[in-house]
């Protein structure tokens, strides 16, 4: 695969040539492309998530003073906690925020 950098030096090197064409359209394609994004839409509230980070911060303590890689299964809810998404959560489409007081994504 050819980088971005090395196409600019291709491009200027072989002028008028069959690659400076194909360079042209693979550039063309590139920024044609679209990105998709997953929304990650809040649904662990502020207690849970607290909760989430405290026990898995346990989890993870707990691994690394026995030298256990169970200790990965503690990043799990940590995770959840500090991004406040469970996608268990969302599977169940139950969340446990205050309907009043909704955080913004």
């Amino acid at each position: 695969m050819v980088s971005f950098s090395e196409c600019i030096s291709l491009d200027r090197i072989k002028k008028g040539n069959k690659l400076t064409e194909v360079i042209q359209y693979n550039f063309h394609n590139i920024k044609q492309k679209k990105v998709s994004v997953m929304i990650l839409k809040k649904n662990v509230g502020y207690l849970d998530s607290i909760i989430r980070v405290f026990i898995g911060s346990l989890i993870v303590g707990i691994g690394l003073y026995f030298n256990s890689f169970w200790g990965f299964i503690g990043l799990i809810p940590v995770l959840s906690g500090a991004l406040s998404y469970c996608p268990i959560y969302r599977i169940l489409n139950t969340t446990t925020l205050s309907p009043d007081l909704e955080r913004e994504n």
